[in-house]
């Protein structure tokens, strides 16, 4: 993990510059402490957006105690400076009042995803082949995500590889990069069901979602999970951990599935949700939800509540 430090004389004179009049920052790293003091010493407004689940992302990249006592001190510390904080899910906000930031200063902000952008529309059947997957009549299910330790995805194999007796046992496609790329791709070497594709953006992400039978997420540090929110506006099935914060927008049975994290209880709750015939109408209904979210969920409000918020207005 690299760690980059930015010049705070630097920082003042850019923001002095470009007469920038309302500082957001996304992290309690080394660039986020940086801005935080170079808009004190401005007199600026700022706000903070709470993405990453650093005190627990710490717990899971190292059984270090006094690092995670001390990220979780740093963070608590940082959120609670700033004029206020948005938070992206109810765990989120209950996360940092734990770590002593004033409730008073948390607002919920409603992410959403353009349906345009990621929509069923965007469904191609030459996609897969093109890939050389999907030889086969075998449901092809999603993971996208950073490939990184909490994202879990040696659980999710393995949960796989308890499918191999169903009939037609489902195939993983894995979208992504990350620091254990390389350790998955040795690991998964003599599994011919599991095949990683690599970073992909753009376009051709947009229909490796819509072409999809189902999509899996298995991080439960996340504050929220928009590539899950990505896969329920493609008009996919989702699978998420029961404990995740993204569960909250899924309402199991309906717009998705939620499962107890481990191999059994994704196995489990896969096998079920492939042979199910309400398959195709819980995916109508998450694409239903997200054209919903959408709607309510303009960028002009999210702008006036972090400008307008911050100023008192």
């Amino acid at each position: 993990m690299q760690f980059h430090l930015p010049s705070l004389l630097g920082t003042i004179d850019w923001l002095w510059r470009h007469d920038i009049t309302n500082v957001e920052l996304a992290t309690p790293g080394p660039m986020g402490i940086v801005g935080l003091f170079a808009a004190r010493l401005l007199k600026l407004p700022i706000t903070a957006s709470y993405h990453t689940e650093v005190t627990e992302l710490s717990r899971e990249l190292s059984s270090n105690a006094f690092l995670h006592k001390l990220s979780k001190q740093l963070v608590g510390w940082f959120y609670g400076a700033v004029d206020r904080v948005f938070a992206f899910s109810e765990s989120s906000r209950a996360k940092l009042v734990e770590l002593g930031v004033a409730a008073a200063k948390i607002e919920y902000a409603a992410v959403a995803i353009d349906p345009a952008e990621f929509s069923p529309a965007h469904a191609c059947p030459k996609i897969y082949p093109s890939l050389g997957i999907g030889a086969s009549d075998a449901p092809i299910v999603l993971s996208v995500g950073r490939l990184s330790r909490e994202k879990n995805l040696p659980l999710v194999i393995e949960a796989f590889d308890r499918l191999r007796h169903l009939d037609q046992p489902p195939v993983l496609v894995i979208v992504g990069e990350g620091p254990e790329a390389e350790a998955l791709r040795q690991a998964s070497a003599h599994r011919p069901w599991v095949i990683f594709v690599g970073l992909q953006q753009g376009e051709m992400l947009q229909r490796l979602y819509a072409s999809a039978s189902a999509f899996v997420f298995a991080s439960r540090i996340d504050t929220l999970g928009l590539v899950t929110m990505e896969a329920m506006s493609s008009g996919l099935p989702v699978l998420v951990p029961k404990d995740a914060a993204i569960a909250e927008l899924v309402k199991h049975g309906r717009t998705g599935y939620c499962y107890d994290l481990h191999a059994d209880g994704l196995a489990s709750t896969l096998a079920d949700v492939l042979a199910s015939p309400h398959r195709a109408g819980v995916a109508r209904n998450a694409r239903a939800a997200m054209v919903e979210r959408w709607t309510r969920s303009r960028m002009t409000d999210v702008w006036h509540a972090m400008a307008g918020g911050a100023l008192g207005a």
